[in-house]
């Protein structure tokens, strides 16, 4: 009965959002919000709904869209596609309106956490050159603000690339990190990140106001099947065409099953051939299935094997990596 409810009131919560934003849309096109005093039907509508005016400008944006989609639209109202997967697909499909049918379809059968990467993969098949650089010149932003709490958000909408390259910095700096804080013994993965994200940008991650290069890899996967960073999401050929001349370039060599070559060496650190190697086969930590701040931890341990074999090697998130350790000293 109690799941019954909720997907009942899910379904109702969407229709209702549906509603709300085709009339807001449709009270833009009207203009009489001009005569309120409001500088945009976005102020407006955060004013009196409550909301803020970058979630008013979304729904303003979504709602314009479905007036030349449809399918989409009626997927929407029927309850068949929550606010969020008809904000990703409406990125996309205005672009494709004639496809808007096989997105709807394509959304309905990812789950939740898929709809993006799908509808990313799918927009790589289908746009032309012109139009996938017009969507990221469209779509590409950053806004900062201050929330009532003094703490400040911030915002950015950025090409997966791009993405890609900060986000391997800010690991970077985690992974290398001596911070402590006597207050806060274990900080959160976010808090983490945050606070490698201050350095980064204020003293370029030397962690003083000399400033410096912090060091990091990019791992881009080419294959038949297309392009894609190493968790997965795909890339346009254009994006990798453009790191040709600027970067250095790593090959990881596939057997006749796409299982990469193995690797072995007698040092304790695993080489970077060996931990692309390791990267491919095990994407995910062994233990917990994360993907967050994957380590390569030794089985056996290197003090009894004395080698670093790629097989007798796997990864592990930071926390998984630790109970392995202490389990092991336990058991001894």
């Amino acid at each position: 009965m109690l799941q019954r409810a909720v997907l009942e009131a899910g379904a109702m919560l969407h229709s209702s959002r549906y509603r709300l934003i085709t009339a807001l849309a449709a009270y833009d096109n009207a203009g009489h919000w001009v005569f309120t005093g409001a500088i945009t039907c976005a102020h407006w509508a955060a004013n009196t709904l409550g909301v803020a005016v970058s979630t008013a400008r979304e729904w303003l944006r979504v709602g314009h869209a479905l007036k030349t989609l449809p399918a989409v639209a009626k997927a929407m109202a029927d309850g068949r596609l929550s606010y969020c997967a008809v904000r990703t697909l409406t990125r996309v499909a205005v672009d494709h309106p004639e496809n808007q049918d096989e997105l709807v379809a394509l959304a309905e059968r990812s789950r939740p956490g898929e709809v993006a990467r799908n509808v990313a993969r799918w927009a790589l098949g289908h746009d032309t050159e012109d139009q996938h650089d017009e969507r990221e010149r469209r779509e590409t932003h950053l806004s900062l603000r201050v929330e009532p709490d003094g703490m400040g958000v911030i915002h950015a909408r950025l090409p997966a690339m791009d993405l890609g390259r900060i986000q391997a910095a800010i690991d970077c700096l985690v992974m290398q990190s001596t911070r402590s804080d006597p207050d806060d013994p274990r900080p959160s993965l976010g808090r983490q990140r945050a606070l490698a994200l201050i350095d980064l940008v204020t003293t370029g991650g030397s962690g003083s106001d000399r400033g410096a290069r912090v060091a990091t890899e990019l791992i881009v996967h080419v294959r038949g099947d297309g392009v894609s960073l190493h968790d997965g999401t795909p890339l346009a050929d254009s994006m990798l065409a453009g790191l040709i001349d600027t970067a250095f370039i790593r090959a990881l060599i596939h057997d006749a099953e796409n299982r990469p070559v193995n690797a072995s060496t007698r040092r304790r650190y695993p080489s970077i051939r060996q931990k692309r190697v390791v990267d491919e086969r095990d994407p995910r930590c062994v233990d917990c299935g994360g993907t967050e701040l994957l380590q390569y931890d030794h089985q056996p341990d290197y003090e009894i094997s004395g080698r670093t074999h790629t097989d007798e090697l796997a990864r592990r998130c930071a926390r998984c990596h630790t109970l392995r350790h202490k389990r092991d000293r336990v058991d001894e």
